[in-house]
């Protein structure tokens, strides 16, 4: 199968009016724009969770499954559409935006948060604006192995400042290709069952064979049915 062209410029995944034109309307999801492309050794999967905070405490974790065609479509909607929004929220951009769901350029909410978000949140301005140059830069190759790579470090930035706050809880996770992804639904299904979980419980969880769901996540490429039930099981993990 072609892989999906790496070049940022041409995809347009480098630029921030390509995403804004895409994003700007309330209901389109997050991966959306990328629903009918063809899967391929480099296609991406994002997991992101979140735990908002309420009240004195954190409200319930909200986690879902992104798939996009290349490791720069990635890197692209976290730098344009995600991360911004992230990082709006963590600076109480609800507090200080006059019109805080405005699809803006992270630039421009910063800047705004400079001047009036909470003294206390504007020591991770340095950091923040760090994994954006990051970004950036994986933004300007069009190797795949090259951004993949880089997009692990990022996210482990993300991670690693965000996971486990008390207050605003981000977490970021990326698979290349379905097997990869096929490998970590098997591994939640296993952990969620727990250390005694016997291989006849596995393949209840996964409604087949170890083995027979390693088959279909290579398959998914070109079959369809593959692909639907390898969708079917992110959509079951998001919460």
């Amino acid at each position: 199968m072609e892989r999906e062209r790496g070049d940022m410029a041409a995809n347009g995944w480098a630029d921030f009016l390509w995403w804004r034109t895409r994003y700007e309307a309330d209901d389109v999801g997050f991966d959306e724009p990328f629903a009918d492309q063809p899967w391929s050794a480099d296609t991406t999967f994002l997991w992101a969770k979140t735990i908002e905070p309420v009240g004195p405490g954190l409200g319930s974790p909200s986690g879902f499954w992104s798939v996009f065609p290349h490791p720069g479509a990635a890197a692209g909607a976290l730098r344009f559409v995600l991360l911004p929004d992230w990082f709006g929220a963590w600076l109480g951009r609800d507090k200080w935006d006059e019109d805080p769901d405005a699809f803006r350029p992270a630039e421009e909410i910063l800047a705004m948060a400079e001047t009036k978000a909470p003294e206390e949140l504007l020591q991770d301005l340095p950091l923040i604006r760090e994994i954006l140059a990051d970004l950036d830069a994986l933004l300007a190759q069009a190797d795949a192995e090259a951004i993949a790579t880089g997009l692990t470090t990022v996210l482990e930035k993300v991670n690693a400042r965000w996971h486990g706050t008390g207050s605003w809880e981000f977490f970021l996770d990326a698979y290349r290709g379905p097997e990869a992804v096929g490998q970590e639904v098997v591994a939640r299904r296993t952990e969620y069952l727990g250390d005694d979980a016997t291989e006849a419980q596995v393949t209840e969880a996964l409604g087949m064979s170890a083995a027979a769901w390693r088959q279909l996540t290579a398959n998914s490429l070109h079959d369809e049915e593959a692909r639907e039930t390898l969708q079917d099981a992110l959509e079951d993990d998001s919460f």
